[in-house]
């Protein structure tokens, strides 16, 4: 055994950084996904709402390059998705790991879908330049393998798409932190106008990776410009994914979403951030969305403790048919509105835990955070059947403080106050996996301590301002990414102050291509010239010694 000391669960589960959690608070909540649990996904045009002040397009005006106008333009969703899944294979037989394994994807996730093996037991597939295809690319590794597969980092730097990555084949682990240097930041082309990452199959892990969409030069070609979507058209297909210490960024319609009937879903530890407001790229017109979960079909969806900052509007928006259990997120500075809730697929039902909105209210450059939709926008729509929210502890602009009533920071409209005689509110929590909390009013020092977004390696020069932002109340919700996107456009004098610099870093000695490096190996008693022994579990604790050897490095 070497010198394994204890197991990969016992170490990680309440001691690493890694984990953010708070081991002595458990809610008792139960109802775990299994992984026979499946539907689908994928981007569509919105359907309609009885409610018009939530239903209709949050957008400015087209033609400004001005900052995002606050208080008054309405919402809609995605267009239909263009991009289509390869077909799916099945899984290698390969595996050391059997796939009926209780074992959470890593130890101590929580949330729904966790139950996966992910890419558990499969191929070591290495990333080994930042070509956008070809051998020794993430394409190649996350797109064109059809088997089981676990997907390390020997370069840092910048992955410039020619078109979007789409990952299709199921059983995958992405480990983000087994880059060298600054990490991996994986952009889309600006001669393209579709989005970074599309995920259309099941059994998906992505740790530590940076996915920021950037500006696209074609000019309003196309909608749906997004850092990240988890959608297709097949029922049953999307299911099990978990993205957690992700850090997604600069979408032109969204920045990150589901949709269609997708299930056991976990977002855990990400930064969505500075959707792209006025960028003259989306058919739509002005977008600057966040985060978006939707839509008829889809449930069993965990976020907590996601940031969400300098995003226009949806943060985050839950259009569902099932359940979401929206756990310790905390939203800074928006520019249309905040949360909101729309029931328009049916019987929704939403866990809103601890989450905290921070309104910006004295912005130097006027990008103030609207109050008139209240923290929650709440839309109840004529096919549900009321009961669609539990909320507890929430804290806002308009409910500061837990001696509030649990519903007063919700409103039905503009300056409209949530009347608790709607009965939309439930007395009890929706069954959910148990998520560790904190307090609400915690929160910001809780991100400030423990980090959130990819932050291994390192956290790049982004997530950095990001968090200096935060805690000093400034930024702003971007238009474009540098002043000299879509040929120094005067709409691109409001940008995010261009991409980061990411050095590719130092790579690992591996000799045997197991993805552990030799020095750990040796350490623990393996045999850095055997390929197969990073996939056996010398310890017994279920997790492979891969899998052992990532998790010990505490990010």
């Amino acid at each position: 055994m070497g010198n394994f000391g204890k197991s990969a669960l016992s170490i990680m589960l309440c001691a690493l950084p890694l984990l953010y959690v708070n081991c002595g608070e458990f809610q008792n909540s139960a109802g775990f996904g299994s992984l026979e649990q499946a539907s689908t996904g994928s981007n569509s045009t919105d359907q309609n709402t009885n409610n018009s002040e939530i239903n209709s397009p949050e957008k400015g005006p087209q033609t400004t390059p001005s900052s995002p106008n606050p208080e008054a333009t309405p919402e809609t969703t995605p267009g239909p998705e263009t991009e289509q899944p390869t077909q799916e294979s099945p899984p290698s037989s390969t595996s050391y790991i059997p796939d009926n394994t209780p074992l959470k994807v890593f130890p101590g996730a929580q949330g729904f879908g966790t139950e996966s093996p992910g890419g558990r037991g499969g191929e070591i597939c290495i990333v080994e330049n930042l070509n956008d295809s070809g051998p020794g690319s993430l394409r190649h590794c996350a797109q064109e393998l059809k088997n089981r597969r676990i997907v390390v980092f020997r370069t840092g730097g910048t992955i410039l798409l020619k078109k979007p990555l789409i990952i299709s084949n199921p059983y995958i682990s992405i480990y983000g932190q087994t880059a060298p240097g600054s990490g991996i930041l994986v952009r889309s082309s600006p001669s393209d106008a579709g989005g970074t990452l599309y995920i259309k199959t099941h059994h998906v892990l992505i740790q530590h990776l940076r996915f920021r969409a950037g500006t696209s030069n074609v000019n309003a070609s196309a909608c749906c410009r997004d850092a990240a979507s988890i959608s297709s058209s097949k029922k049953g297909e999307v299911h099990h994914i978990i993205l957690d210490h992700n850090s997604f960024s600069w979408g032109a319609d969204e920045v990150l979403d589901t949709w269609y009937d997708v299930q056991n879903i976990t977002f855990s530890h990400n930064i969505i951030s500075e959707g792209l407001y006025d960028n003259g790229s989306n058919s739509e017109g002005p977008a600057g969305r966040g985060f978006l979960i939707g839509s008829e079909g889809s449930g069993n969806i965990t976020l907590h403790h996601n940031l969400m900052i300098h995003n226009y509007t949806r943060n985050p928006q839950i259009k569902t048919s099932g359940i979401v259990d929206i756990v310790n997120n905390l939203t800074y500075h928006w520019t249309g509105r905040a949360a909101i809730q729309q029931t328009s697929f049916g019987p929704q039902k939403v866990n809103w835990v601890k989450n905290l909105w921070i309104a910006e209210r004295n912005h130097a450059d006027g990008q103030n955070s609207p109050i008139v939709f209240g923290d929650i926008s709440f839309s109840g729509g004529a096919n549900d059947s009321k009961k669609n929210m539990y909320l507890k502890g929430n804290i806002g602009y308009h409910r500061s403080s837990n001696s509030m009533p649990e519903w007063a920071g919700v409103f039905t409209g503009i300056n409209k106050k949530y009347n608790p005689s709607l009965g939309y509110h439930n007395a009890t929590r929706f069954k959910a996996p148990p998520v560790n909390e904190v307090e609400a009013s915690e929160l910001e020092k809780y991100f400030e301590t423990n980090g959130v977004g990819a932050t291994a390696p390192v956290q790049d020069s982004v997530d950095t301002r990001l968090m200096k932002e935060l805690k000093t109340r400034t930024g702003k919700v971007p238009n474009c990414v540098s002043r000299t996107d879509r040929n120094s456009e005067d709409r691109c004098k409001i940008n995010a102050g261009g991409w980061p610099t990411m050095d590719k870093g130092q790579s690992i000695t591996d000799k045997d291509k197991d993805g552990i490096p030799d020095s750990w190996e040796v350490a623990n008693g393996l045999n850095p010239n055997d390929p197969k022994d990073s996939q056996q579990d010398a310890n017994n604790d279920g997790y492979t010694n891969f899998e052992d050897w990532i998790y010990s490095l505490g990010f």
